[in-house]
């Protein structure tokens, strides 16, 4: 009898999980999910009620040094954790769910949040979803930055209630598949770059003429970024005296795009030539793309000239396992031994400030 019983719970057990899993399938799929981003009750005054933290399941902390050009290796180890989702949790909804933890950072820069933006951004249309849960900094300066560079924009606190927009900051999201960029997307990218020579002039209704070197790095991108989601981004933060301009795509990078013939690859090798060296030579149009298309190899010439002219300042480009500094030489480096440690994908960061303008 005992037995009987036993094996009778077993099979409810078994039918109740096969209807779970009906239920499951027959479920029509979330077309919109949302980043949930929490805050203390004592650095926002959210009602304590509202604030209950999720399941605490393990957490990824963020480096406390949260600055992408600066500490690369620690950022990108937190953010290749991120993307993998290794640490994830399934919920009984069946979509996944990742708690970070940014209470410890102390420094921070607009290159991380971008990224850490367009991560998200990937991981809602993987397939389960996958919903971001986080803390916000504990250094008000931090937590600051962090509202100021539009990354909880659109983004909503464990009350529900969707925070302020920033308007010390803008940016754009671009799918390619198309060969041109189409009128509208033009006509924002037109509008943002009059909005930086409004900021920096103070003069209304003028554009900043160098709007070619972001048409030049997004067709980079859009062409042969080969992003498993198709899009790449480009954000704008407006501080005193400068903006802070970033375009990135979570794509194969530009060490894995370049082809470089049987010849070019000896002489490397013979040459001793590093990662740095490599990529320093695809920006020198050294080598072409492994696209083949026509002219594809121009593009990261007419970007380095544009900072050596002055027309933008201090770039800095990272992909794969290198940073290159255009302006700083003893910056570039290599920092990933490993394909598994690098960044798959390539980010822009440049300056723009008054005398960009009057150059």
């Amino acid at each position: 009898m005992i037995y009987y019983t036993r094996r009778k719970k077993k099979a409810k057990r078994r039918q109740y999980e096969l209807r779970r899993l009906r239920r499951l399938a027959k479920a029509k799929p979330r077309k919109k999910s949302y980043l949930v981003v929490t805050y203390t009750p004592k650095t926002l005054g959210i009602d304590e009620s509202h604030t209950k933290e999720p399941t605490p399941y393990f957490q990824l902390t963020a480096p406390s040094d949260f600055r992408l050009l600066k500490n690369t290796e620690g950022c990108i180890s937190f953010f290749k954790k991120l993307r993998s989702r290794k640490y994830a949790y399934k919920s009984e909804d069946g979509i996944l769910r990742l708690l970070i933890d940014l209470k410890s950072v102390q420094h921070i820069d607009f290159a991380s949040t971008m990224l850490l933006q367009s991560i998200c951004d990937e991981l809602e249309k993987t397939k389960p979803i996958c919903l971001i849960y986080g803390s916000s900094p504990l250094k008000v300066s931090c937590k600051q930055y962090l509202l100021d560079s539009g990354f909880l924009d659109n983004k909503v606190n464990m009350a529900g209630k969707p925070y302020e927009l920033s308007t010390t900051s803008e940016n754009m999201k671009i799918a390619k598949g198309n060969e041109k960029l189409k009128d509208e997307q033009i006509k924002k990218l037109a509008d943002m770059e009059k909005r930086i020579y409004k900021h920096l002039s103070g003069k209304d209704g003028q554009q900043y003429k160098r709007i070619s070197i972001i048409k030049e790095i997004c067709g980079n991108t859009v062409d042969w970024s080969k992003a498993e989601h198709d899009q790449w981004s480009l954000g704008m933060k407006f501080e005193e005296d400068k903006v802070i301009v970033v375009a990135l795509d979570l794509g194969q990078g530009i060490l894995e795009s370049i082809s470089r013939n049987f010849t070019e690859f000896i002489k490397d090798m013979l040459e001793k030539n590093s990662h740095v060296d490599i990529l320093d030579g695809a920006f020198n149009r050294k080598y072409g793309s492994k696209s083949k298309l026509r002219n594809r190899n121009r593009g990261l010439p007419s970007i380095k000239h544009a900072n050596t002219l002055g027309h933008i300042k201090d770039l800095v480009v990272l992909t794969n396992n290198v940073l290159l500094d255009f302006t700083t030489s003893e910056n570039s480096r290599k920092f990933a031994n490993h394909r598994s440690r690098a960044f798959s994908g390539t980010l822009y960061s440049w300056i723009v400030d008054s005398s960009c303008i009057k150059s």
